[in-house]
């Protein structure tokens, strides 16, 4: 994996590691659901906000067991199709009598 360094992102890693050094009480976290800053300062916040993302994982995980399960149909229904389509060309002939 090749990564550009271009001038954005060497200024954003800049000020990242700019921040990470302030020292402050609290910390903040962006809650894109309501648009709001949470400030994690006790230790209910962080919980509730590792709930938060637990669930969010477990959707994220439930959705790519969908995928994977649907690729898996299609792979094995692939393969069925294809097998039908070898045994006509082996006999020469179509199904259910047609041609």
């Amino acid at each position: 994996m090749v990564v550009t360094l271009t001038k954005k992102n060497i200024f954003f890693k800049f000020c990242r590691a700019y921040a990470q050094t302030i020292k402050k009480p609290m910390d903040l976290r962006y809650d894109p659901y309501t648009q709001s800053i949470q400030i994690l300062d006790s230790h209910r916040t962080i919980h509730g906000v590792i709930e938060e993302v637990k669930d969010q994982l477990n959707s994220l995980y439930t959705v790519l067991n969908k995928l994977n399960k649907r690729k898996r149909q299609a792979k094995t229904t692939n393969n069925r199709k294809n097998g039908e389509v070898q045994k006509i060309i082996n006999n020469n002939s179509l199904p259910n009598g047609n041609c």
